[in-house]
This record gives structure tokens, C-alpha cells and sequence, in this order.
């Protein structure tokens, strides 16, 4: 109760000081926050169609979307905002629920979790229309369902966690199945007495994720729940490479011409040399762009090119593993971020500014705002 009313006091407070939830992505208002989603016309009247024809992402970030687009519009921002709210209300209880369960005292479990409601990232991401939010609470939950499984044997709690762990994977492309693979065989491994209840829990969930995976790899012969690995990539090997440098590598033919042109060009910039432009019938994957305006990159000429990409990637690594931990060195980097200061929170940021300075330097030991240094990071 306690926990709960603490909450209620911090999310009032913080729509006093100004904080509204940011529809933007899902309103073509921001052009790269919106990379993920699928053309909001498919999602709304083309829903199954056009998740079944996702490649881009797992689906069930597209599928809220689609399903708050059927909402009338007047209600979608206070729809999405309780969504998230009730997500945050997870969050925090489960938070609190696994320390008791920890046996860690009452008081500083409290405290914990009372400096986790007030923390400003917290409050900025819950405002922010996005799967890194409901990722971070199916994650939090599903810890606290394995807690409870390992000393209740229950059944229900042990299908939460597969439930919530399955749900991370088709949620968040940064969760792939091998992750999901490590997690199931180290619970099994630590819990192999309760193993014939684990693989009846554990049934639908996996079968739900195969299933997608199988989808992907027949239609589009991908083998991760995102078909932009090797765009990805290049984010450590080759962007953060001078162009004379890559240019070189190039006519050393060690590399392709494709590595001169950036990831996540316009379509335009492959067609025809590297990819041929898609007839499939499907507007997901064959439309340019997005009723929005912006690139659809779910557009079948990404499946393509990024598999090429991925080849010139092990390229660059192959030829200078050096240049490429400085990529990684960079990623660290960027990992030492407030979250608090990522661009596309700004304009929530804005209204609690000072109290997320004084928190990021009281609480996260972030004397600078590290976004200024590892800016060019960010950009990338």
C-alpha cells in the first residue's frame, strides 16, 4: 500500500510539474523515434496483415500500436498513458516484492524503491511511447516470477516467467532468442527438480516465440527477430570510420562500394545496384515511405542490403580489429549515459531539468552532462 500511494503522490506531482505523455512516435512527430514502428494506415486498417509481414522488429510493440490506433483518437493518449502507468505500478511492486522476498529489511526495501519511483529517468521513459519501457517491466516481473517459482513450486509463477521472458524477446530486438535459450537452460539447470512442471509452463510461451522465428526464416531467411543486424553493425564498424579510411579499404577491395554508403539510406540509394525494388502485393513491404512522411524500413530492400552489410561488417573486423573496438569502446561509452538525457526526452526533460541534474549527480555520481562528450555517439 505504501508503495502504491508513492507512487500515486510522484506520478501527480510530475503532471503538476508538467510532464504529458509524448504520442510522437506513433504521430510521425519525430523521425527517427519512429524507425520501429510500421505505416500507422497498415497498423490501423491492415493490422494482422501487416504484423505477419513485419521484419524489421518482433511484434508486439507494432501490435500495440495497431491496436491503440483502433482506439477513437481523443482516447489514445490517455490510453497509452495508463497503459504505461499500470506498467510503472508493476514495475515498482515487483521491485519492492523481490527484495522482501530477499529477506532484505523492510525499511531499505522501501527506500530502494521509493529512490527507483522518483528517479527521473523512470518517470521520462514512462511518458514516452516506446518499447524500452514495458521491456524494463516484463524483465523486473519475470525476476520476481522466478523468485516465487523456485520457492513456491506454483505453477502460475513459472508460467509468468516464461510468459514475461518470451514476451522480452518479441518485444525488444535487443533480446534475441539465443538469450532467451541461456535463460530457459539456466533455470532448468537450477531448478531441474521441478523440470517436468518448467517444460509444461514453459510449452507456450517457447512455442509462440519458434513460431515467430520459423515465420522469419522462411519468409524472409533471417534468423534474428530484427532483419537490420547488419545495418546495426555498422554502428560499430564502419560509421565511426573517417571515409578516406573506408574509401581505402574499398579500392584494397577488402571492401565493397556498399560500405561508402551509409546504413539506413533512402531506398533510392540501393536500388538497383545492391537491391531490387520489391512487387509483393504487401504495402509493408513494398511501400518507400510511410504515410508519415518517413522511410518505411520494413521495405524488403533492407532484408536485403543488410544482409550485405552484415558480410562487409566481418569485413572491417577481419581487416582492422583495432578501428572496430574503438566502436565498441564508443558503445561503452554511450552504456555510461544517463537515460535521462537521451534527445528524443528532452522536451519532458525540460520541465524537471533541475531535478534531473541533481538526481544524475546525487544518485548516478554523473558530475557532467556526459551527452556533450559522447554526443557524436548518439547521433550515430
Amino acid at each position: 500500500m505504501t508503495v502504491t500511494v508513492l507512487f500515486a503522490v510522484s506520478r501527480i506531482t510530475y503532471f503538476v510539474s508538467g510532464i504529458r505523455f509524448d504520442m510522437s512516435p506513433l504521430r510521425g512527430g519525430r523521425v527517427s523515434s519512429a524507425w520501429q514502428l510500421l505505416d500507422p494506415n497498415l497498423l490501423q486498417h491492415h493490422l494482422i496483415a501487416s504484423i505477419w509481414d513485419l521484419n524489421s522488429q518482433p511484434p508486439l510493440f507494432n501490435l500495440y500500436c495497431g491496436l491503440l490506433l483502433k482506439v477513437p483518437v481523443s482516447m489514445q493518449e490517455p490510453v497509452a498513458a495508463a497503459t504505461f502507468i499500470a506498467l510503472g505500478l508493476v514495475m515498482v511492486l515487483s521491485t519492492c516484492a523481490i527484495m522482501l522476498d530477499l529477506h532484505v529489511p523492510t525499511g531499505l526495501a522501501l527506500v530502494v524503491t521509493a529512490v527507483v519511483i522518483v528517479d527521473p529517468s523512470f518517470v521520462l521513459y514512462e511518458n514516452w511511447l516506446s518499447y524500452g519501457y514495458p521491456c524494463a517491466a516484463l524483465l523486473t516481473f519475470a525476476a520476481l516470477c522466478l523468485l516465487r517459482f523456485a520457492r513456491l513450486a506454483d505453477w502460475r509463477w513459472g508460467f509468468g516467467f516464461f510468459a514475461a521472458s518470451a514476451g522480452v524477446v518479441l518485444l525488444d530486438s535487443s533480446f534475441q532468442y539465443v538469450w532467451l535459450l541461456a535463460v530457459c537452460v539456466t533455470v532448468i539447470v537450477f531448478l531441474r527438480r521441478y523440470l517436468r512442471s518448467l517444460v509444461l509452463v514453459a510449452l507456450i510461451p517457447l512455442m509462440l516465440v519458434g513460431i515467430w522465428a520459423a515465420k522469419d526464416a522462411v519468409q524472409f531467411g533471417t534468423y534474428t527477430t530484427s532483419s537490420w543486424l547488419g545495418m546495426n553493425l555498422t554502428k560499430t564498424t564502419l560509421i565511426p570510420v573517417e571515409a578516406n579510411n573506408i574509401r581505402t579499404l574499398v579500392r584494397a577491395h577488402k571492401l565493397s562500394p556498399l560500405a561508402t554508403i551509409q546504413a539506413f539510406s533512402p531506398v533510392s540509394a540501393y536500388v538497383p545496384r545492391w537491391a531490387s525494388l520489391p512487387h509483393t502485393g504487401s504495402p509493408a513491404l513494398d511501400e518507400v515511405a510511410k504515410s508519415t512522411g518517413q522511410p518505411n524500413y520494413n521495405n524488403l530492400v533492407y532484408v536485403q542490403v543488410s544482409k550485405q552489410y552484415f558480410r562487409e561488417d566481418l569485413a572491417f573486423i577481419r581487416a582492422h580489429p583495432g578501428l572496430y573496438m574503438i566502436g565498441v569502446e564508443d558503445a561503452a561509452k554511450l552504456a555510461t549515459v544517463p537515460p535521462d538525457e537521451y534527445s528524443f526526452l528532452s522536451g519532458n526533460r525540460s520541465h524537471i531539468a533541475g531535478w534531473s541534474r541533481a538526481f544524475d549527480f546525487i544518485v548516478r555520481w554523473q558530475p557532467t552532462n556526459l551527452i556533450r562528450q559522447y554526443g557524436h555517439v548518439l547521433m550515430h
